[in-house]
């Protein structure tokens, strides 16, 4: 339910319950959307790039993974050719 820092610097985990419980280093298991939606995380556990990602990466059923970016980097051209610079492979395989 929450992760915060303790003042005597272990990491304060608090359960659906309420029963708070203090460690000297956490591995979080769950899927990491919950930990920007679900779970109240204290902001300065994580780099803000760290959260960034967090926040910009979705997964959905299995198989799609979204990613939110700053631009449309698959649009850029190759000054020299002025072909395309990415391609694309479509597959129902999984990605690796």
């Amino acid at each position: 339910k929450r992760i915060v820092r303790a003042a005597d610097g272990r990491l304060a985990v608090t359960d659906t319950w309420g029963d708070t419980r203090h460690y000297a280093a956490l591995l979080a298991t769950c899927q990491t959307w919950l930990l920007t939606t679900q779970i109240e995380c204290e902001e300065s556990l994580f780099s803000q790039k760290l959260w960034m990602a967090l926040d910009r990466t979705r997964y959905m059923q299995s198989s799609k993974t979204f990613v939110m970016v700053d631009r449309p980097f698959w649009k850029d051209k190759d000054p020299q050719t002025g072909r395309d610079t990415l391609s694309m492979t479509l597959t129902d395989r999984l990605t690796r």
